[in-house]
């Protein structure tokens, strides 16, 4: 007979890490509705995957649900409240002049904020950063399975026999596909494709990396934290994502420099802030060529759109030239935020900085490698307005941020 009392305290106590799990979680709902729900719809061609729809994390739902729950303290909240007037403000002129992509950023901006606030108010567990840290491991484990099977079923000599019988579950991958370190665009099976799988999902891995060198520097969770640490390195190579790949290779010298430096959190902020400023200033004001087609396209768009650039667009940035013409991201998330909202970016980073840096001194080190790899990585992708990186990214620093009682009383 079932012990009611004893399930729902067991509830209770594992209900947050089930909500880390389903936000860490790769899975996309598809915003075509016509057949139903779909878990996102996928052209997959010789290494040139596409997508039919845009797809939103299932992690926006969460966030929707924690914020119906938590109506009230999020009005209250009187930096929320500036925001959400200031994007508004700016999405409507912005969708007066017919950019809409601007309501997609917008609503991206303020997704990393409503998760910090939404998590705060209930985070009540000294445990929280552990099953913070089993629910990644968790998600990180449940993938590189699935990557796994797949792989060994690709290269076994039984493939065939089996395929019609297993092809309705699991995907048929190529051996060059199986190569990349059991690393497919797919989560448990081909119906849950990855959204952006180059771009955005690797940043689990580096999380987990950077979490991981924490508790090994803090001797707690060994084994698990080496042998996550492994399979991080190993996936994120497979992922293909240069930001995220690079960036595990450098927390090595990043600890060097952090142990050399020892400064606050807010001036890690300004310091990598300043850098991201300077470059886009430097590539927007000089000529040169880079063979890497991506490189070369993200410095156009910044070259492009400060060589339209007029005392208009100080006040009426997403009325640039190259801003209209291009319908999509530039791919560097300081420029695409300014183009669309202007000066706001101005407080927005008020924001960011308020979130990054109240972080209790036993995560510090934490802090200081998630905001190197957010501001600088801003140069080359969108990451901190993205929904499944900014929710995730929310979450975490209100699982390592100091006094969550006080703040939420702010609420």
């Amino acid at each position: 007979m079932i012990n009611y009392n004893k399930f729902n305290i067991f509830i209770r106590e594992h209900c947050l890490t089930f909500l880390f799990v389903v936000i860490l979680s790769p899975i996309f709902v598809s915003l075509d509705l016509s057949q139903g729900l779909k878990f996102d719809e996928f052209f997959y061609g010789l290494d040139n995957p596409s997508y039919k729809y845009p797809s939103i994390p299932i992690s926006v739902l969460i966030i929707l649900v924690l914020s119906v729950w938590n109506l009230k303290g999020l009005l209250c909240n009187k930096r929320i409240q500036i925001l959400s007037i200031l994007v508004s403000i700016h999405i409507g002129l912005n969708l007066s002049f017919g950019i809409t992509r601007a309501a997609i950023v917008g609503i991206g901006m303020m997704l990393i904020v409503t998760s910090y606030y939404n998590f705060l108010r209930i985070i009540n567990d000294r445990n929280v950063y552990k099953n913070f840290y089993v629910a990644l491991a968790f998600v990180i484990a449940v993938k590189l399975f699935f990557d796994l099977l797949m792989t060994i079923m690709s290269f076994s000599p039984y493939y065939l026999q089996f395929s019609n019988t297993l092809h309705n579950y699991f995907v048929n991958i190529s051996i060059g596909e199986a190569t990349k370190f059991f690393s497919t665009r797919f989560f448990i099976s081909k119906n849950f494709v990855i959204y952006n799988y180059y771009d955005y999902f690797p940043f689990i891995y580096y999380l987990s990396a950077t979490l991981s060198v924490q508790n090994l520097l803090r001797r707690r969770y060994l084994i698990l934290s080496l042998i996550v640490l492994v399979f991080s390195n190993l996936a994120v190579i497979g992922s293909g994502s240069r930001l995220f790949m690079y960036s595990i290779y450098l927390i090595p010298f990043l600890y060097i420099f952090y142990q050399f430096t020892k400064l606050s959190l807010e001036r890690y902020f300004y310091l990598f802030l300043f850098v991201s400023f300077a470059i886009i200033l430097i590539v927007a004001f000089s000529e040169f060529q880079a063979s890497d087609i991506s490189l070369m396209s993200r410095y156009n768009h910044i070259h492009q759109y400060f060589e339209n650039f007029s005392l208009v667009n100080l006040i009426f940035p997403f009325l640039n030239e190259h801003r209209i013409q291009s319908s999509g991201s530039l791919h560097n998330e300081l420029l695409e935020i300014f183009s669309f909202f202007g000066f706001v970016i101005v407080y927005y980073l008020f924001l960011l900085k308020q979130i990054f840096c109240n972080t209790k001194i036993e995560f510090k080190f934490i802090a200081y490698l998630l905001i190197f790899v957010l501001i600088i990585g801003t140069l080359i992708q969108i990451n901190i307005s993205n929904p499944y990186v900014g929710i995730i990214t929310g979450a975490i620093f209100a699982v390592i941020s100091r006094g969550p009682t006080k703040i939420r009383h702010q609420l």
